[in-house]
């Protein structure tokens, strides 16, 4: 099994443990690049979440490669 055919696992507020297969994983990357790119999105993060969602994004970000 290559690094690509594996699953992200991922808590829901539950604390239950998500899978996300290859394209809900692209889905989110680019979702997180066009908040990393985007001032607007970044302040709805901000406002909707907290500040600290944005470095949660960041460092998921990183973890999917980016």
């Amino acid at each position: 099994m290559s690094e690509s055919d594996l699953n992200l696992f991922v808590k829901d507020s539950t604390g239950l443990i998500v899978t996300l297969n290859k394209e809900e994983r692209k889905l989110l990357k680019e979702l997180l690049v066009l908040m990393r790119q985007s001032k607007v999105i970044r302040s709805f993060v901000t406002k909707r979440l907290g500040e600290d969602y944005l470095e949660v994004g960041f460092n998921l970000l990183k973890n999917l490669g980016q």
